[in-house]
């Protein structure tokens, strides 16, 4: 589909009918990515679980991003 879409003898109207169908399949491959992990989590092949601290997360994170957060002089309150 790309290859076609860099054809300059295209007209609009196929032009257009082919960035629609790119984006469909697009659509269709995040779908079947959905659908895929869906099932996985279903037939428990996740079965291996790990308890996530967000504060301890979070807290890494605003500690990363001090100086951004200065400079854009950003407030940040951590609950």
């Amino acid at each position: 589909i790309d290859l076609a879409i860099q054809n300059d003898e295209l007209d609009k109207k196929n032009l257009n009918f082919l960035n629609e169908v790119k984006n469909d399949l697009r659509r269709m491959s995040g779908l079947n990515k959905s659908l895929l992990m869906l099932s996985k989590i279903d037939n428990n092949q996740f079965a291996k679980t790990v308890n996530v601290n967000f504060n301890e997360l979070i807290s890494e994170l605003l500690n990363e991003y001090q100086d951004f957060i200065e400079y854009k002089k950003i407030e940040v309150n951590l609950v």
